[in-house]
């Protein structure tokens, strides 16, 4: 029964997931973000006040902008929250603490999964939760576009394409060594060279990049880069990068020129 339990279950959730409006991230052990919730009749979860002995945070399935999905380690925490339409939910992120409320839209007794909604999230709590997913997103969706080199190529190029126009170029020398690094991600550009070293920017044009032969035209450079650095665009740009899945050489020289 339990096994029929599951599959049923498993068959609600990919129906649940295809009437979404609002991709979902699937949470990692090296994500930092950590979910808190109590009910009544419920020991063991972090509320205000609570001895540190009681801290257990709730594991993170996804998240997306509008609610979160959680997996429940007792039959208890099931019953619990088929009893209750309304929960106040503590999120953490990134050592920033979101006090939800969340409203529970479905109980899979099987999997022992629950789905939740936030209700009346403030735009400084959306815009937190923004950040951490949409540098994920386009981290997760760099892939390698096959770069054919021509005469007029002095260096080597790979290109790896994501979305919302997110593009990543690196150049090698014949020997090997890198020589510049560009990655575009909504509008911004983080660009390394030798001669330049690291330095911020914004795209005066933004589909420059979906054209590979735009960075080798004659036309001005599309890039206006910044006076001073902006830290929160290099941030921006460390983390898309870290969390990619690009060739790992490409990842750790660019990496390394940014720290």
């Amino acid at each position: 029964m339990d096994f029929i339990k599951r599959f049923i279950d498993k068959i609600k959730y990919k129906l649940y997931g295809e009437r979404r409006l609002f991709p979902r991230y699937g949470i990692k052990d090296t994500d930092q973000i950590k979910a808190f919730f109590s009910l009544e009749g419920a020991n063991a979860y972090m509320h205000e006040g609570a001895p540190k002995t009681l801290e257990q945070p709730r594991q993170i399935l996804n998240l997306s902008k509008t609610g979160v999905a959680l997996f429940l380690f007792d039959e208890e925490d099931v019953e619990n929250f088929k009893k209750t339409s309304r929960i106040p939910l503590r999120l953490v992120i990134e050592g920033q603490l979101l006090n939800l409320t969340c409203e529970v839209v479905y109980v899979l007794e099987g999997i022992k999964r629950v789905g939740l909604r936030f209700v009346d999230i403030t735009s400084e709590q959306l815009e937190i939760i923004s950040k951490f997913l949409d540098v994920r997103f386009l981290s997760s969706s760099l892939e390698e576009i096959p770069v054919k080199r021509d005469e007029k190529q002095r260096h080597i190029c790979r290109w790896f394409h994501g979305q919302n126009n997110t593009d990543l170029f690196s150049w090698q020398a014949d020997a090997g060594d890198f020589v510049h690094h560009l990655i575009i991600f909504v509008d911004n550009a983080v660009e390394w060279s030798k001669t330049m070293g690291a330095r911020t920017g914004r795209v005066r044009r933004p589909d420059f990049a979906l054209t590979y032969t735009a960075l080798f035209s004659t036309e001005p450079n599309p890039i206006d880069f910044d006076e001073t650095n902006r830290p929160e665009i290099l941030e921006r740009a460390t983390t898309i990068i870290k969390l990619s899945n690009i060739d790992p050489k490409v990842k750790n020289d660019f990496l390394s020129r940014l720290s």
